[in-house]
């Protein structure tokens, strides 16, 4: 297996996630990736829109994990230790991780992952990794509500950066820590998203079986949830999202 072996490329896509996922269920092979270079329909969490106008990275990565589900959730932090090294190396930005999946610079946010699988009678089928990164987007590409919090690579450097050579590495260094997971090394995982923990030491709200938390956040678990410090002890947040306060 190797990341980037089949590439499909298009000009324009609704969303390269939806792409992922029906080849996902076709029986496309792990590795194959679908790229575009505008997307009209793109979405992050919890169904929200997301702006994906060209000069950006839009991808999705089709996988298929020797993992249970409950470990899904260190999909996320995996390939989200993955593209903050992959932006490091290129422009050695201070790239920080607000966990589940945002990418952040300067407490604005660059880039995020979303993670959709199919899972059949409590066993993984596949599942789909999206990723979009603002690499060459000006703040004018922006809608006008997000332009105090969201920022990309040109904003921060001043530089127009190549997306071919920013995908070329990042699949390079996903696949290597993709394989170290597999491999059962996640505390090297684990370790690597803590020390770019942006949600460390913060007062968080979230939601957790229907209910509200809030508290300071204390880093992620051994499963990729987080911990949450609050009056009544440490609880545990593994799905959705979480607002800094």
């Amino acid at each position: 297996m190797s990341f980037g072996n089949q590439i499909e490329w298009f000009e324009e896509l609704p969303s390269t996630l939806d792409i992922a996922a029906a080849k996902g269920r076709e029986g496309a092979p792990e590795g194959l990736v679908i790229i575009a270079e505008r997307q009209t329909a793109g979405r992050g969490r919890l169904g929200r829109s997301w702006s994906s106008p060209k000069g950006g990275v839009w991808l999705s990565l089709l996988l298929r994990p020797d993992l249970p589900p409950a470990s899904l959730g260190l999909l996320s932090i995996c390939f989200g230790v993955a593209a903050a090294a992959t932006i490091s190396r290129m422009t050695q930005l201070p790239v920080k991780l607000k966990w589940p999946n945002d990418l952040m610079v300067n407490e604005k946010k660059l880039g995020g992952l979303l993670i959709e699988s199919s899972i059949t009678s409590g066993k993984v089928d596949f599942a789909a990794l999206g990723l979009g990164i603002n690499v060459n987007i000006r703040s004018s590409d922006l809608p006008e509500e997000l332009r105090r919090i969201a920022t990309s690579l040109l904003i921060e450097t001043g530089e127009h950066w190549s997306c071919r050579q920013f995908i070329k590495l990042f699949l390079e260094q996903a696949e290597a820590s993709y394989n170290q997971l597999l491999a059962g090394q996640k505390q090297d995982i684990l370790q690597a998203w803590s020390e770019l923990d942006a949600s460390i030491g913060r007062q968080v709200t979230g939601m957790s079986e229907g209910k509200s938390i809030s508290g300071e956040a204390c880093g992620i678990d051994e499963h990729g949830a987080l911990r949450v410090k609050t009056p009544s002890g440490m609880r545990i947040i593994s799905q959705g999202e979480v607002e800094w306060r």
